[in-house]
């Protein structure tokens, strides 16, 4: 088995507990609820300007039974997009976004050897996953359901991986800045659409994820 094979391998993994790191007895553990918090307020602290945060919240892998050595921690804080005035909010949620981006880049911040992936959410926005705990209010808003997910198709899946990765290889050999942004945003939204339609076992979202835990994206958006 190659060394991209065991990642993928990996990323398809399914486990009967939450990750003992993060959680105890169903609870996340107060360690990690303090950490967590404080990764979000630094976060929120680098906006510049005064906006409602409603919560903060944990989600994706490590909220649920798919988590792996590859997941990260990933921190929405919820925002209120009406507090700053409708004029404002296109202006406001793009520069939020270059925010995240920004954050994540340069800080990379590990709890329990996990990244901290932070996000700024409109609180009207539909949050698509499996398992959600507000952190701020210490319980679950979703509670992750223990069950036998259906088996990914993993010939589906390596091929689209194989496809995007040749995609990606090209432009960055090319150096075409324009193909590498198009596929950035290609990638967020095959990810985002693979969420809304089958959820976190979808070939989309498994796609995505090989490619983030492969170093595919990471090799993509240093490129740029």
């Amino acid at each position: 088995m190659t060394a991209d094979e065991k990642i993928e391998a990996q990323t398809l993994m399914y486990h009967g507990i939450l990750n003992p790191l993060i959680w105890s007895s169903g609870q996340i553990k107060d360690d990690v609820r303090v950490a967590l918090l404080a990764v979000a307020n630094e976060f929120i602290s680098t906006f510049g300007f005064d906006i409602t945060v409603s919560d903060v919240v944990l989600t994706g892998s490590n909220c649920s039974y798919n988590w792996t050595a590859y997941s990260d921690l990933d921190i929405h804080c919820i925002v209120d997009m009406s507090s700053v005035g409708a004029a404002h909010k296109d202006f406001i949620s793009e520069y939020l976004k270059i925010k995240k981006q920004l954050f994540n880049e340069h800080r990379k911040i590990k709890v329990k050897g996990y990244p901290c992936e932070l996000y700024a959410q409109d609180k009207t926005e539909l949050l698509v996953a499996s398992g959600v705990f507000s952190l701020t209010n210490n319980k679950w808003i979703k509670k992750p359901t223990k069950s036998i997910p259906p088996k990914p198709n993993t010939q589906a899946i390596k091929a689209k991986v194989e496809d995007l990765t040749d995609q990606i290889s090209d432009a960055i050999q090319q150096g075409n800045e324009l193909s590498m942004l198009n596929l950035v945003k290609r990638l967020s939204d095959l990810r985002k659409s693979g969420l809304q339609t089958k959820g976190e076992q979808s070939v989309e979202n498994l796609v995505f994820k090989v490619l983030r835990n492969n170093g595919t994206i990471a090799r993509l958006r240093a490129a740029i």
